[in-house]
């Protein structure tokens, strides 16, 4: 009875080592060497193309149903860090986080929304990619309503009609 236990002891000690056939790359115990294969150059990793054609400018035309949902977009992404009028002072900002920049400076207003789309593709200083968060077709529409934000702060009173320079003031 002692015999047969080290012969099944022995047996699975020994199968346990075993490289499961088939297997190329990592086994259980220990990886494998593979080949370098260098990757042929302008070759794109799959649906890599359709995203750079989605994110190449000019972008989709401006019209009220992109602003309302880049405004959606906006206040779920970016308003806890550029707050919602993007002054910079969500509430991230208000627990600590260093504050980004306002929309409303100068060099924040001459950023193109191709420009603005990069920035939330590839990231910029503290501010983390958002490419693998938010879709192309979402970032183009946070463009456009960051311009439409930039536009409603900055746009001169006494050009505005009579009846909205009057809801203004109040």
């Amino acid at each position: 009875m002692n015999r047969i236990a080290v012969i099944i002891g022995a047996v699975m000690l020994a199968s346990c080592d075993a490289e499961p056939t088939g297997n190329t790359t990592i086994t259980a115990t220990r990886a494998r060497m593979e080949p370098y294969v260098a990757v042929p150059p302008e070759t794109l990793p799959r649906g890599t193309a359709a995203q750079r054609a989605a994110l190449s400018p000019p972008g989709p035309p401006i019209s009220r149903d992109l602003l309302a949902h880049g405004r959606n977009r906006y206040d779920t992404f970016c308003a806890p860090c550029h707050g919602v009028a993007g002054n910079g002072d969500g509430v991230v900002v208000q627990r600590g986080f260093p504050p980004p920049p306002s929309f409303h400076t100068g060099a924040q207003q001459a950023l193109t929304r191709a420009r603005i789309v990069e920035v939330t593709t590839e990231g910029v200083g503290t501010m983390y990619a958002f490419a693998e968060r938010v879709p192309p077709e979402d970032r183009w529409a946070i463009a456009s309503y960051i311009k439409a934000l930039q536009l409603s702060q900055s746009f001169p009173i006494d050009q505005l009609p009579d009846d909205l320079r009057r809801q203004v003031e109040q």
